[in-house]
């Protein structure tokens, strides 16, 4: 397996049903395509700037720092990403 690193990191929050899907579908790629998770709740005052780029977008998801999904995490895209990824 490739030694690249992935970093797949959530911006959500916590009373939003689309984030708990997102990770949901994370969690089971996740069992094939092993990666670093990170999940942020754009609610808490520290995450002021993501509150304002992203509260009418949740989920997002950014691979490596980059938006690569937002408003929910599609499984088919997501694992066809993480390959891509793998192959560079």
């Amino acid at each position: 397996m490739s030694s690249k690193r992935m970093l797949l990191t959530l911006f959500g929050s916590k009373g939003c049903d689309l984030c708990h899907e997102a990770k949901n579908t994370l969690l089971k790629v996740r069992k094939i395509y092993p990666f670093e998770f990170k999940e942020i709740d754009i609610q808490q005052p520290e995450n002021r700037k993501k509150w304002e780029k992203y509260t009418f977008d949740i989920p997002v998801l950014h691979l490596n720092g980059e938006e690569i999904m937002m408003h929910s995490v599609d499984e088919t895209k997501l694992t066809d990403t993480l390959k891509k990824k793998l192959a560079e």
